[in-house]
């Protein structure tokens, strides 16, 4: 991935650090299927990684990781997720060395999913019990869910341009 990214950005020549992180992750998800396409005439699924806590912050790129063909823990909170980790793996010591990870995008060193939203996910889980309920319509996460709903439509709304519809419109079908 490291070479393929090298030439994308000797290419490229952009300064734009988001956009070129957005291109990492994307890429992420274009050799998921490449792979799941190589493995001979066995037929694999991609599995999305995306969960609640991205879904509802917008913390995701679109059509990066949390796109797939199945999405198991789409609707899942990062502590939530910990959790069954503890349940699910028998191995003690790798159950707790996955919990303990700091949870992070791997796009930059340091990097943290924590440190960027601002919040941990402990307060996270807490805030969104709230808000479930609560009017308050200027919060932060609030706003950036509203901005970032996008996100979650794999295929974006369109418009048939029929005579029907519009007139001054020639079929685009």
């Amino acid at each position: 991935m490291s070479a393929i990214l090298g030439k994308f950005e000797e290419t490229i020549h952009s300064d734009n650090k988001i956009a070129f992180q957005n291109v990492t992750s994307r890429l992420r998800l274009v050799l998921a299927y490449y792979i799941s396409q190589s493995m001979g005439n066995e037929r694999f699924l991609v599995v999305a990684t995306g969960n609640r806590d991205e879904a509802i912050t917008g913390y995701f790129t679109k059509y990066d990781c949390s796109s797939g063909d199945l999405s198991p823990i789409a609707d899942l909170s990062k502590l939530r997720i910990r959790e069954l980790i503890k349940t699910l793996i028998t191995d003690r010591e790798l159950a707790e060395h996955l919990v303990e990870l700091q949870s992070s995008a791997e796009l930059e060193v340091g990097q943290s999913d924590e440190a960027e939203l601002g919040m941990t996910f402990e307060e996270m889980d807490a805030y969104f019990a709230q808000i479930a309920t609560a009017s308050d319509t200027d919060s932060t996460y609030k706003r950036r869910f509203v901005e970032n709903r996008h996100k979650s439509h794999v295929l974006p709304l369109c418009c048939r341009c029929s005579k029907e519809f519009w007139p001054e419109f020639p079929p685009m079908y």
